[in-house]
């Protein structure tokens, strides 16, 4: 795990944008409206659902071949953690939801993502409270069981 994020760590992280919770912040539950799993067409809690265990959570702002190879390594890396308890989330972060929630569909029917992904309340900003920057095309959580954040 340590290599991933190491090598995630540099194109995630500048100087002079920041985007989202910081390390140590324990972010808020929110919503997300599910387009894909057993859940799709439902709102649901995931980090409720999920406590007491590890999350990777993947904030996603507009679609681009790189951020879309990143996400795809980040969702084949959770499934391999999976039974050891970490769970991944894809949250898209959009003005079209229902454009995107259909995007989301066919990158999981066709693209083999196959963690939960849905769409984010509060449009191109995200959740409440996140502070999450419309510039960053990913903002990429590591939440540990208390979900605190590890890693941003």
């Amino acid at each position: 795990m340590l290599l991933l994020l190491w090598g995630v760590g540099p194109l995630c992280a500048q100087d002079a944008l920041l985007s989202g919770p910081r390390v140590g912040d324990t972010p808020p539950a929110f919503e997300v409206e599910l387009a894909t799993g057993d859940d799709a067409g439902k709102k649901v809690d995931l980090l409720a659902r999920w406590k007491d265990k590890p999350v990777l959570l993947i904030f996603w702002n507009g679609v681009t071949r790189p951020s879309f190879g990143l996400v795809k390594q980040l969702d084949k890396y959770g499934r391999l953690r999976q039974p050891e308890g970490l769970e991944v989330l894809i949250v898209r972060i959009t003005d079209q939801p229902e454009k995107d929630k259909q995007h989301a569909k066919l990158l999981y029917d066709n693209y083999d993502l196959k963690s939960p992904a849905g769409v984010a309340p509060g449009g191109k900003n995200g959740p409440d409270n996140y502070g999450l920057s419309t510039d960053a095309g990913l903002t990429v959580l590591l939440l540990d069981k208390q979900h605190q954040v590890l890693f941003n």
